[in-house]
């Protein structure tokens, strides 16, 4: 019986996995497309009205607004790794489970590792640095329109990498 892309007998990862793979695929491509983009993208010009989402996030995380901001760019060019390598453990989760755990694992670190390093930039940055924390914006809009959604893709990759752990590392199980 199929299940997506994958034959669920023989899938070592759980549905909720490749349904994250799929999600942050999609996010991500449209993110990478919103920096890469800019300033197309940005709110009153070509593609704004499409990317009103990306443009209130904007509004508080100073950084996705500029179209020169080099962190934005880098984290966008890893991002096109993370879609490639979310591509390839869907396409493996079908004739080789075993790939697709490897390959899935390594992603889910990378996307952890990313946001990590990305969300410590606006911990209590040092005097005389910019801070690219909207100061218009109020707690609340801070916390669910910036930490939220950036906790999230934290906490679900390292859900993941936790979920997928036992599975790489236990002798009694074959990969």
């Amino acid at each position: 019986m199929r299940d997506d892309h994958c034959n669920r007998r023989n899938s070592p990862m759980s549905r909720w996995i490749r349904i994250w793979l799929k999600i942050s695929t999609v996010i991500c491509s449209l993110d990478v497309a919103y920096t890469m983009l800019r300033p197309y993208t940005l709110r009153d010009n070509t593609l704004g009205y499409f990317y009103e989402l990306w443009n209130i996030y904007s509004d508080v995380d100073l950084r996705y607004a500029a179209t020169n901001d080099i962190v934005t760019m880098a984290t966008g060019r890893l991002m096109v790794i993370e879609i490639i390598l979310n591509i390839v453990a869907l396409y493996l989760c079908r004739d080789y489970p075993r790939h697709a755990k490897l390959t899935t694992f390594l992603t889910s670190a990378f996307v952890f590792w990313k946001t990590l390093l990305y969300m410590t930039l606006f911990i209590a940055p040092p005097e005389g640095s910019v801070n690219y924390l909207a100061e218009s914006a109020g707690i609340w809009k801070r916390i669910f329109i910036f930490w939220f959604p950036d906790l999230i893709w934290c906490f679900v990759p390292l859900a993941i990498i936790v979920h997928l752990w036992n599975d790489l590392t236990d002798s009694n199980i074959s990969l």
